[in-house]
């Protein structure tokens, strides 16, 4: 059996991230091309109830669950490909009740076959040194309990992509930031084919702030982020573009008083710095 590790902590707040907004942004907007539009609607953020798999190069490999409601800290707005989350940190670091979903598990190759994830405060989560490869199946699987029905679900890795681009400019440097036109920026990368490409904007380290999430179709290789979204981020900070992709699998798996939201995400990158000009 592989060793299970703790969750390195470079890891934590792309995982919280993961879980507010790559999965809204990916379902809910449905990889729209519609063009931009006024906002759809703005409502309070709970944090699903989700069960997902997480690629981090060939460094990590990461299977996370969370089974409790946990108080809203965000608000979101949904425009065109794009969601706008305002946020505040969380006043109180503990979560709401424990949802009971039995016994869950992933399995996979890689994983070295079945694994039990013990949940605790209804959280629990599977750390591992090494790849997920590219394509790989994963199962994740809960017995069923008082609150969720029995369910099982794969999801696929995806594959990798690269090049990342904000309007021809890659600078991963805050002295050297790449603009983010007040008119509207277009995002490019290479790869990505069968996936969504989520590109996620904003600050850092700050207690009240603005971030956006955006996917996109991986196949054209470019997305378009309209100026309507970025007008909502704060210009007097730098923001950061962070890329990662959302296997085609993604769902919700509904049960008869809570779902779950279940997928597979691949971190990609480098991050891109820039200022809005």
């Amino acid at each position: 059996m592989l060793a299970t590790r703790m969750l390195p902590a470079r890891l934590i707040t792309r995982w919280k991230v993961l879980a507010l907004s790559a999965f809204a942004s990916a379902c809910g907007s449905g990889g729209s091309s519609a063009a931009p539009g006024p906002v759809a609607s703005i409502t309070p953020m709970f944090t699903e109830m989700f069960f997902y798999v997480l690629a981090d190069g060939a460094k990590d490999r990461l299977v996370a669950a969370s089974f409790a409601a946990i108080p809203p800290t965000c608000s979101r707005a949904t425009v065109a490909e794009c969601v706008v989350s305002t946020c505040t940190q969380p006043t109180s670091s503990s979560n709401g009740p424990a949802i009971d979903p039995g016994t869950v598990s992933a399995s996979s190759a890689s994983l070295g076959g079945e694994q039990a994830i013990a949940l605790t405060a209804g959280f629990g989560q599977i750390y591992q040194l090494g790849a997920f490869p590219a394509g790989e199946v994963v199962t994740l699987k809960a017995t069923g309990g008082a609150d969720i029905p029995a369910f099982q679900e794969t999801v696929v890795i995806p594959a990798d992509a690269s090049g990342f681009t904000l309007d021809g400019c890659a600078s991963q440097s805050l002295d050297a930031a790449c603009p983010l036109s007040k008119a509207g920026a277009t995002v490019a990368w290479t790869g990505g084919a069968g996936a969504k490409v989520v590109v996620e904007i904003g600050p850092s380290d700050v207690a009240s702030y603005r971030y956006v999430s955006c996917t996109f179709d991986g196949a054209p290789g470019r997305g378009r982020i309209p100026a309507e979204v970025i007008a909502r981020l704060d210009a007097a900070q730098g923001q950061t573009l962070r890329y990662s992709l959302v296997d085609g699998t993604a769902r919700v798996h509904a049960g008869a008083s809570h779902t779950v939201s279940v997928w597979a995400t691949r971190l990609a990158g480098p991050n891109i710095q820039s200022t809005i000009e």
